[in-house]
């Protein structure tokens, strides 16, 4: 079976999967809804799938609008092994701020000229994240990599700045959901932190790696 044979065969048993686990999400509210529970099921389903349908128009507009806009030369073609998981995910997304990067996602792997080749992996990464933790992202590679790749980004403003670390001042450590969200970054090996002597973590900076820089600019649009 060919690669693109074996891509619609998915979609459409990922789309069988869909409307059963809609089925039995309906069965399953109905139990606790009073009225028929037919009528009820029924009516969940169709709110799952309005509501799934409208997130991928708005998507698909949004990503027509970035690629008007970004001045794209050349296309390329993008694989259905990414695009197909690219656009599933798009459209269960309900965050807009999250969304309008699974747009930038999609026009990167779609120009010719873009250096990072968009992957599944960075699909994988994105699907995990949360707007918090993609703005953690943002602010903490805006900064030199040459410098914090030694030295670190601050932590203690985040998610709204970060600075290269002064060894010479002690910074206060974030709050606790900044901590959580960067232990997820680190679990997903897009941002690093030290540990204590004793093997601990530590969240008063953090450092960034080469996967996790790749994976920002792969959902980053230049400017024109």
């Amino acid at each position: 079976m060919s690669d693109e044979a074996k891509a619609i065969s998915d979609v459409a048993k990922t789309a069988k999967t869909f409307i059963k686990a809609t089925q039995q999400l309906g069965g399953f509210m109905a139990k606790f809804v009073a009225g028929p529970s037919q009528e009820v099921s029924l009516y969940i389903q169709e709110r799952i799938r309005f509501a799934r349908f409208e997130r991928q128009v708005r998507f698909l507009e949004k990503a027509t609008e970035m690629l008007n806009d970004s001045g794209i030369k050349e296309l390329r073609a993008i694989p259905l092994k990414t695009i197909v998981p690219l656009i599933e995910a798009a459209a269960l997304e309900e965050d807009d701020e999250l969304q309008d990067r699974w747009a930038n996602l999609l026009i990167n792997a779609a120009d010719q000229e873009h250096i990072e080749n968009v992957t599944r992996s960075h699909i994988s990464i994105l699907s995990q994240l949360s707007a918090l933790e993609v703005r953690i992202l943002e602010v903490v590679y805006s900064l030199p990599y040459e410098r914090i790749q030694h030295e670190g980004a601050t932590t203690n403003n985040l998610p709204y700045s970060a600075d290269i670390k002064d060894e010479r001042i002690e910074y206060s450590l974030p709050d606790e959901p900044i901590q959580i969200a960067i232990g997820n970054l680190v679990r997903l090996n897009c941002l690093k932190i030290g540990t204590t002597w004793g093997g601990g973590e530590t969240f008063d900076r953090v450092l960034p790696t080469k996967f996790g820089q790749n994976f920002v600019k792969a959902c980053t649009r230049k400017k024109e």
